[in-house]
């Protein structure tokens, strides 16, 4: 398996000295339209990691507000409403955290489509 690599590797290094790879990095073009495509991909990927937290913290306060309704003697009254301020507000954030990953998803999508309509001129051989 090492030497497949090393070959892989030597392989490389020649169809370099040879014009370079089937597709050209150096295209401008073409490294702008990667770098804005990963660029939101990274954004969609902690949009949806701050998405995920969020709704497990909801699902936390929603035991402890599920709880407030199953024994209301439980805790006192200004407890109670400032826990279901503190839910409310979550479920607000998770529909903000869940708006912001769909403009993330929508904006990685576009920049996927641009990258894919970008043609690199093949290397000689």
């Amino acid at each position: 398996m090492g030497q497949t690599s090393d070959l892989q590797l030597a392989g490389a290094e020649r169809s370099e000295e040879q014009g370079g790879s089937p597709f050209s990095p150096n295209d401008e073009a073409y490294r702008r339209a990667l770098r804005t495509f990963l660029a939101s991909q990274v954004g969609f990927e902690r949009a949806q990691g701050r998405r995920h937290f969020l709704l497990f913290v909801l699902a936390a306060a929603s035991g402890i507000t599920w709880m407030m309704a199953a024994w209301p003697g439980l805790l006192p009254s200004s407890v109670r409403s400032t826990l279901l301020s503190v839910w409310w507000l979550l479920v607000a954030a998770v529909l903000c955290a869940a708006l912001a990953e769909y403009q993330w998803r929508r904006r990685s999508k576009d920049a996927r489509r641009d990258l894919a309509t970008i043609t690199l001129p093949r290397a000689a051989r």
